[in-house]
């Protein structure tokens, strides 16, 4: 088994956790924030067409949803109804629940699915979708 020598981490992505355990490595530990950034913005032609294909998805289940979205329906139901929508088009799921929350609630979005009433009219709707693919 060979040794390392360097390792390449991201500053301010890391837990103090994994900082930690990486440490433990008899190796030098630097920032390696400009090199992943620049891995991240390279995109070959596979990838591209994967993103696109994501994002056909997402947009189409949207449109699919648009109707769907009125006083009276809940959060949930609305949550619920995006993952059916983009299930049936490609999606193989969601890495964690999609969140809406409307009105007030919008900014603090990971304030749970609640069961409030998407009531007022003209109420901003705030919608985190994850979508997963096997890419």
């Amino acid at each position: 088994m060979g040794t390392l020598g360097i390792i390449g981490v991201e500053y301010d992505q890391m837990r103090v956790m994994e900082l930690k355990a990486v440490e433990a490595f008899e190796a030098a530990v630097v920032d390696g924030n400009g090199l992943i950034n620049n891995l991240r913005i390279c995109k070959d032609e596979q990838e591209i067409e994967q993103l696109q294909q994501a994002v056909n998805i997402l947009e189409s289940s949207f449109e699919a949803v648009l109707p769907y979205i009125k006083p009276g329906v809940t959060e949930v139901e609305i949550a619920a109804q995006l993952e059916f929508e983009m299930r049936k088009r490609g999606s193989e799921g969601t890495p964690f629940g999609t969140i809406v929350a409307s009105g007030d609630r919008g900014p603090v979005l990971m304030d749970v699915l609640a069961k409030r009433k998407f009531v007022r009219e003209n109420s901003l709707l705030w919608i985190l979708v994850p979508l997963l693919m096997d890419m």
